[in-house]
């Protein structure tokens, strides 16, 4: 079996709120995600972070630890979406998403996320509401 294509992404929150952008173009144009892109051959999930964060939002970010995985399969093939935590100053301006916005867990349910993000957003929702404060355990998602 081919290796899956590895996705890093970031969970950044502030003042209880997350971080999520909004998809412009392609076939996920108007879905809500947690920022990040592809790793590059080469590339650690960290420094693809750090790189996307510079890119599509022009501030320097600072890459934590690792809080979860999620697996998937499409029919476009399989891929590793990894997530971590992620800090920065300042403002984000978004310059490849049509906007951003700080979000409270709970309101992440009710938005129009990409299907893994839908995935860690309801488990941070939870945590918060069950009062664990550590970010999402490793999970597999994949088609029925």
């Amino acid at each position: 079996m081919s290796r899956p294509m590895v996705v890093a992404a970031g969970i950044v929150e502030r003042g209880g709120r997350v971080l999520v952008a909004r998809r412009r173009g392609g076939i996920h144009d108007g879905k809500w995600e947690f920022p990040g892109g592809k790793v590059e051959r080469g590339e650690s999930c960290a420094a693809a972070l750090a790189r996307e964060f510079a890119e599509e939002f022009g501030v320097a970010a600072r890459v934590g630890r690792r809080v979860g995985a999620v697996e998937i399969c499409s029919p476009r093939g399989r891929m590793l979406i990894v997530f971590h935590e992620v800090r920065f100053q300042g403002k984000p301006g978004p310059r490849e998403h049509s906007s951003v916005l700080w979000a409270l867990p709970r309101q992440l349910a009710a938005m129009d996320m990409l299907g893994p993000d839908a995935l860690i957003a309801a488990i941070l929702a939870w945590k918060r509401r069950s009062g664990r404060r550590r970010g999402p355990r490793s999970g597999r998602a994949g088609r029925p």
